[in-house]
């Protein structure tokens, strides 16, 4: 979803705080999501990913989307392809917008109007309410426009889930086919085990599937996707074998896989 949908459902769509003072109704529902809430803290980071998935409170869902952003996972390795829900849509333009506003203070927009963004803390009740009014004024537009007025830089935009450029775009559009191409490199694994026989070829071909998906969502960039991997797996993976993975990728998959540095 690059764009912000023009529907009536905009004039109805609640603040962050305004979810918040929602969920102050004592009943039994809200009690059993407090308690989730509460516990943020203690899932592990791929947990947390896995469950942007599975969350339809907006509330619930920007507090995960908090937790991500202060373990430094960048909004592109959060957000699955599916199908969302308005709410669910402005949820995850917040979280791009608030990645922005927390790593780049005073950051200069081209619109004055949205100079709020970059001057108030990022979560207090006035950036909320200069967010929410951003997101309504430009509602029916793309993600583009926002990048425009917000004077985003391609550096900027990269790590970001919405407000991509239409080459990030591009490469995302291949994530949707990620089932096939990891049918074609677990099909080579099963053919071409190694000696030892000591991975599986449904481990090869995961890894390597993962390794597709990071090099994509970094922009091709070798060095990003290294990181990305250790930042949501641990362990160690250079640079020149996050390349010759991708060589090895190319090749099994007929994918043109071209590499930024």
């Amino acid at each position: 979803m690059d764009y912000i949908p023009h529907d009536s459902l905009h004039d109805r769509l609640k603040g962050v705080h305004e979810l918040m003072e929602s969920l102050q109704s004592p009943n039994e529902k809200n009690e059993q999501l407090q308690e989730k809430i509460a516990k943020l803290g203690d899932r592990s980071t791929q947990e947390l990913i896995a469950r942007i998935g599975s969350t339809t409170h907006p509330f619930a869902l920007w507090l995960i989307h908090r937790e991500l952003d202060r373990r430094d996972v960048p909004p592109c390795l959060r957000t699955p392809y599916r199908d969302e829900s308005t709410e669910q849509i402005f949820i995850t333009w917040l979280a791009d917008v608030y990645w922005l506003a927390k790593r780049h203070p005073k950051h200069p927009v081209a619109y004055s109007r949205f100079r709020h963004l970059f001057i108030s803390e990022p979560d207090s009740e006035q950036w909320h309410k200069t967010a929410i009014w951003v997101y309504r004024h430009g509602r029916g537009k793309s993600g583009h426009y926002f990048s425009r007025a917000l004077a985003l830089t391609d550096q900027m935009r990269q790590p970001l889930a919405m407000l991509v450029s239409h080459r990030m775009q591009g490469d995302r559009t291949l994530l949707r086919s990620l089932p096939k191409h990891r049918e074609a490199l677990l099909a080579h694994a099963v053919g071409h085990r190694d000696k030892s026989q000591a991975i599986k070829p449904v481990e090869v071909a995961e890894r390597r599937t993962e390794l597709l998906r990071l090099h994509l969502l970094s922009g091709r960039n070798r060095s990003t996707a290294a990181a990305w991997h250790h930042l949501l797996h641990g362990g160690n993976i250079t640079r020149q074998a996050v390349a010759k993975q991708i060589t090895a990728i190319q090749r099994i998959t007929g994918l043109r896989l071209d590499y930024t540095n």
